[in-house]
């Protein structure tokens, strides 16, 4: 790759982390639904083969990850919205679907990866357009969690992660919601999860793939360490402006955004797979 393609490269990939990060804030969305498919978009550029690319997407997507969510974990521990108590019962069955989903990911065809990535897309454009507004509820209205809930939970929402490169945020939330905690708990859990989710995914990842041939230059694994270097940072600072969007906009506009900026990456996704 000659110098200049470098830089070329590298301005797409600082165009494309600003874009992921304004996206992300504007729609509060986990990181995965929007880097995953701009990482199928750039990652070829650098010489990742198609077989290889959608487990590379994931990989990269999920390093990418730990950062934003251990920023986000930190800010909801220290205003009191992130429940240890909660989350110490709830990681263990995360962890073991993370685990066991890791000799899975490595042998998934790509094809099934991509698909299965759409049809979590198109979950999430579903739930905008049937959600319901979030209760008013309190502390006292929180109800206990049985064990074999959190087990099934827990273990679903790690493994899934695993295969989508996303912090799981679109299933904790209502999973808590469901057992009448509040929306700003919901989310602290939430971030926690993802945190986890992509440290232990990162090392899986690097691992999985660290004999595959076709990988994208300068990787680990299935990480890619350039997307990781240059899209994290440009990606924190953009979603700064992205929040302030989302604050401006009301929410049936934001709603109807959001499910349009999903059907668009199910667009692209569906054309890079099949066509």
């Amino acid at each position: 790759m000659t110098p200049i393609h470098l830089v070329e490269l590298i301005i797409t990939f600082i165009a494309g982390g600003l874009v992921a990060g304004f996206t992300s804030g504007m729609f509060g969305l986990g990181g995965g639904a929007v880097l995953v498919p701009l990482l199928l978009f750039l990652l070829p550029r650098l010489g990742a083969s198609p077989n290889a690319t959608i487990h590379q997407a994931v990989g990269t997507s999920l390093a990418i990850i730990v950062f934003s969510t251990f920023t986000a974990s930190v800010k909801q521990y220290q205003t009191k919205n992130l429940a240890l108590n909660i989350l110490k019962p709830w990681l263990p069955f995360v962890l073991l679907g993370i685990i066991g989903a890791t000799f899975v990911f490595s042998v998934m065809p790509a094809l099934l990866l991509e698909v299965t990535f759409m049809v979590y897309l198109l979950l999430c454009a579903a739930y905008m357009v049937f959600k319901k507004p979030p209760k008013a509820v309190s502390l006292q209205n929180e109800q206990k969690i049985p064990f074999a809930a959190n087990a099934l939970a827990g273990t679903f929402v790690g493994a899934l992660s695993i295969f989508l490169g996303v912090g799981g945020g679109t299933f904790t939330v209502p999973f808590y919601l469901t057992y009448q905690y509040s929306l700003k708990r919901a989310i602290a859990l939430s971030s926690a999860t993802g945190f986890f989710v992509g440290i232990v995914g990162t090392i899986s990842a690097m691992y999985s793939g660290h004999h595959i041939i076709g990988l994208a230059n300068y990787s680990i694994g299935y990480v890619n360490l350039l997307s990781l270097l240059i899209i994290t940072p440009f990606s924190i600072f953009s979603a700064i402006y992205g929040v302030k969007i989302n604050h401006r906009l009301a929410e049936k506009t934001l709603n109807t955004l959001y499910i349009f900026f999903l059907v668009l990456i199910i667009a692209y996704v569906y054309c890079h797979t099949f066509l």
